[in-house]
């Protein structure tokens, strides 16, 4: 049985580890909206720290038409702006749902039944398909350009 201080700082270590991984997670978000904030000038002053000596301002909402004191008037801009953000939602929602349905199904069966392709097992299936996501596509993209050069 651990004693109970090895228990607490075995706690403390890992809400330390989470709180500090929420923050990681969390500032580029509050670095986003806090940035969203302010004026060009502010932007480009050189403050490292977002939260540091500016003034908030509407500005930049308001030339979307989203402000408070501007959400109730018709704009041409908040239209266009908000037809183009429902088109990225739509897609983003969408393109997420299929990749969660045919991952779904593609680690479904790679569990449930035995493949044996040539010299393939499922381990190995498995294994290439985890490998991709190792290199992101970008990596890939300067060896097929080279080879599309030459053809």
């Amino acid at each position: 049985m651990r004693s109970p201080a090895s228990f607490l700082a075995s706690r403390v270590f890992i809400y330390g580890a989470l709180a500090f991984w929420a923050f990681i997670c969390l500032f580029p978000i509050y670095w986003t909206v806090t940035t969203s904030f302010k004026t060009a000038v502010d932007v480009t002053q050189g403050h490292l720290i977002p939260f540091v000596d500016f003034q908030p301002d509407w500005k930049g909402w308001r030339s979307l038409g989203l402000s408070p004191d501007s959400i109730f008037q018709t704009s041409t801009v908040r239209e266009e702006f908000l037809k183009r953000f429902m088109n990225s939602v739509i897609t983003s929602v969408g393109a997420s749902s299929l990749a969660i349905v045919i991952g779904s199904l593609a680690a479904y069966g790679l569990t449930r039944y035995r493949y044996h392709f040539a010299w393939f097992k499922n381990e190995d299936i498995s294994f290439f398909f985890l490998s991709q996501l190792i290199l992101p596509p970008v990596v890939l993209a300067l060896p097929f350009l080279v080879l599309y050069r030459e053809v």
